[in-house]
């Protein structure tokens, strides 16, 4: 069920900053959403924005906005220090062996090497009837993809996503795949829970350097439930399928394991809403996302506030 008890970044001392709605003014057609902010060495920000051509009904349905199949592009510019898009440009996936039809979901930009790269979910019915996570190196410009690694599920038919990476390589883990498993080199390992305030959560962000040997992360949990809607077209009552998603801050150690969670939250309110990135800018963490799959924002909330309200698990 909804849990209309959690608060959200506001009413826990932080801001909301609206980025974008449509990646092109003139064009209705595409959204801007679920950003990833990133941070390179240089301490210059950046943000991914994934650009898709639905919108979600009332009734918790999608509606295609143009063309006849839901496809995803991918975006990249520059932020000022007033967090700012500066330049904005497509990204061209095409630029490899592999080609995306429906294009990358959700991407999430991270610097490592000396290069900007993001982690997506491809779903490309010809060679990955179910969603698979990417990773892909961009160019200097940043205007296309070098290089595209896929990697491989651990369940023929389950979707993957969702999985979280650090920032720079961890000799211990390559991801977090879920709330008690990491993957190495391919290879998944995984402890035993029983905690139920765990055992729910599913990735979000990836993974921020606390520089203490652990990471912070947004994670989620998603609770879903029918009810009746009204729809302005019909002027009536229609059965809809609602989802809602809570956020909760998860700090984990070395190893992915989680040392401590918040409580509940919602970055702006109930509905649906996904974090993709998150870095640290002096006092603050500032975390990008998305609003009903169209529009994208930051949260910024003050890094005690966070680190204060994380419980042991």
């Amino acid at each position: 069920m909804f849990n209309k008890e959690n608060p959200n970044i506001k009413e826990l001392g932080g801001e909301i900053i609206d980025l974008r709605r449509l990646v092109d003014p003139d064009d209705k057609t595409w959204s801007a959403t679920n950003p990833s902010i990133g941070v390179d060495n240089k301490g210059k920000m950046a943000v991914g924005i994934r650009s898709s051509n639905y919108v979600i009904l009332p009734n918790g349905t999608y509606h295609v906005t143009v063309g006849g199949l839901i496809k995803s592009h991918v975006w990249f510019s520059e932020l000022d220090k007033d967090y700012k898009i500066t330049n904005l440009r497509k990204i061209n996936v095409d630029t490899t062996d592999t080609k995306f039809v429906r294009g990358l979901e959700d991407p999430k930009i991270f610097w490592r090497d000396g290069s900007w790269w993001f982690t997506a979910v491809t779903l490309e019915k010809h060679e990955t009837p179910f969603a698979r996570m990417v990773t892909c190196k961009l160019n200097k410009r940043c205007t296309e993809i070098e290089s595209v690694e896929k990697h491989i599920g651990f369940d023929q038919k389950r979707p993957e996503k969702n999985w979280m990476l650090p920032y720079n390589s961890n000799p211990n883990f390559d991801f977090i795949y879920g709330p008690n498993s990491v993957i190495k080199d391919n290879v998944m390992t995984t402890w035993l829970t029983d905690n139920e305030e765990v055992s729910a959560l599913r990735g979000s962000t990836n993974l921020l350097d606390l520089q203490d040997s652990t990471y912070l992360a947004v994670t989620h949990k998603l609770f879903q439930k029918s009810d009746m809607v009204y729809q302005e077209n019909s002027f009536g009552m229609i059965k809809a399928s609602l989802r809602n998603y809570i956020h909760y801050f998860t700090r984990y150690d070395e190893y992915g394991k989680i040392l401590g969670i918040s409580k509940g939250f919602y970055l702006y309110k109930p509905g649906v809403e996904f974090a993709a990135g998150i870095i640290q800018k002096k006092n603050d963490f500032i975390i990008s996302f998305g609003r009903e799959d169209v529009s994208s924002h930051l949260a910024i909330i003050k890094k005690s506030t966070v680190l204060d309200g994380l419980q042991g698990v």
